[in-house]
């Protein structure tokens, strides 16, 4: 499809070459022409270069849409005007890649299994928000080091860092979050020194800006406790989670309710978001439903592409796979008219789905010095937490920031002055600690 846009240039290019080339026929005209614009010769043979570069890029071009096609289904294109042109076909590139059974040896998908084949999949080799930021503070593992035995409500993100709402490591009721990081992601933060306070006030004070590689991905994905039966099983990928209660440890069986995706491959990152069908029907604590109409222009082929279905000829079917829908995705912070985009998920956004624009949260996403409030560093608030509403002893609700984020935002108290750094749409580097030294050492 780019090559329209190639070709286009190019026929501008041509035309301008074909023009010369006519004034040029005659032999007389030609000589009274270069010399009445000496410079008209070099203009030509640019001209003419551009045009055979032009040429030459449209085949490279040709080629480079033809590969596209011819992925493997574990695999996704790094082609940024094929996303741009093609956003919601690109998600379910995605999620077929992502959720491809892995090999926990090598961190990759194993390419002898199928879709939907029982296992861990590719994305739960990725590291943990727990595993990149430590407690500590300390450098996490080695990328190759992750534990794929049974797992624990330590291994889950806090559901929020404000003030009231609940902890689900404490209470798993509202679902259990985790943030997952590709290996590019991954690699980026570790290199960086990104993994603890330190490091990133460190970068804070300097002159670097934060640019993760276009092969980035990062996931936040949520868990719900699903009856431990043979046909819930056969609808959801899921996973053992090992719970105590009042000293009782117990086994619980956690089934896999919403996806939600951003890649670097735009330098806006593309964001998309998939959730389980039963979402729609089911509601747990806290849930309002859902709000925003699901709008899908792969699986659905006419407008308003809200079909609520899965599609079809990638493999989905038969599969627990083919019980997720693709919500919506993004990629620009304003429509054609003008108006703010929006994208929500039901579990993630829960409370403030109607103001929900993952790419303007995401772009908010910043570091700022040290805050003597609580010694953390300055960020972005993403939500106005007003109005608010409470739910069973917890607060869920305010208005997320839609549209163009405004960079007003991003100043500094006046007692402090300036300006925080943008993190470049990541906000799991919140969830850095400072560093601590490990008090078992002993210094000689």
């Amino acid at each position: 499809m780019h090559v329209v846009l190639k070709t286009h240039n190019c026929n501008y290019f041509s035309l301008n070459y074909l023009t010369l080339n006519n004034l040029t026929k005659n032999p007389m005209k030609t000589l009274k022409f270069l010399k009445s614009c000496k410079l008209m010769i070099l203009i030509i043979i640019a001209i003419a270069a551009m045009t055979l570069a032009c040429n030459n890029s449209i085949k490279s071009d040709q080629s480079s849409y033809v590969s596209i096609s011819s992925l493997n289904p574990w695999e996704t294109s790094l082609d940024s005007i094929y996303v741009l042109q093609n956003p919601d076909r690109y998600a379910w590139d995605l999620f077929r890649a992502i959720n491809w059974p892995a090999d926990t040896i090598q961190m990759i998908a194993d390419t002898t299994l199928q879709l939907g084949d029982p296992g861990w999949v590719v994305w739960q080799t990725w590291k943990t928000g727990p595993e990149v930021y430590q407690a500590n503070g300390h450098k996490p593992k080695g990328w190759y080091q992750k534990d794929f035995g049974i797992r624990s409500l330590k291994n889950f993100n806090h559901f929020s860092k404000k003030a009231g709402i609940p902890d689900i490591t404490k209470n798993p009721t509202f679902g259990l979050e985790e943030v997952v990081l590709n290996k590019s992601t991954y690699d980026y933060v570790v290199e960086n020194n990104l993994y603890n306070r330190n490091g990133q006030l460190e970068l804070y004070n300097s002159e670097y800006q934060i640019n993760f590689p276009k092969e980035s991905i990062e996931l936040k994905v949520k868990w719900r406790k699903i009856p431990d039966t043979p046909y819930d099983k056969a609808r959801y990928h899921y996973q053992y989670i090992e719970t105590v209660n009042k000293n009782v440890v117990s086994r619980d069986l956690y089934g896999l309710v919403s996806i939600h995706m951003t890649s670097r491959i735009l330098k806006r990152w593309f964001w998309a978001t998939f959730e389980h069908i039963d979402n729609r029907s089911q509601k747990h604590p806290g849930d309002d439903g859902w709000l925003l109409p699901t709008r899908d222009r792969f699986a659905c082929k006419n407008a308003p592409y809200d079909c609520e279905q899965a599609p079809t000829n990638i493999g989905l079917e038969g599969t627990k796979w083919e019980y997720f829908l693709l919500r919506g995705s993004q990629t620009e912070y304003v429509d054609e008219y003008g108006d703010p985009t929006l994208l929500a998920n039901s579990n993630v956004e829960r409370g403030f789905q109607l103001s929900s624009s993952c790419i303007t949260c995401h772009s908010l996403a910043s570091i700022g010095p040290i805050n003597p409030a609580d010694s953390s560093l300055y960020f972005v608030d993403f939500l106005y937490f007003s109005p608010l509403k409470k739910f069973d002893g917890g607060i869920f609700g305010g208005k997320g920031r839609v549209g163009v984020p405004d960079s007003n935002l991003f100043n500094l108290p006046d007692s402090v002055g300036g300006k925080m750094k943008r993190n470049d749409f990541v906000w799991s580097l919140i969830e850095a600690s400072w560093y601590q030294p490990d008090s078992t050492l002993t210094i000689n």
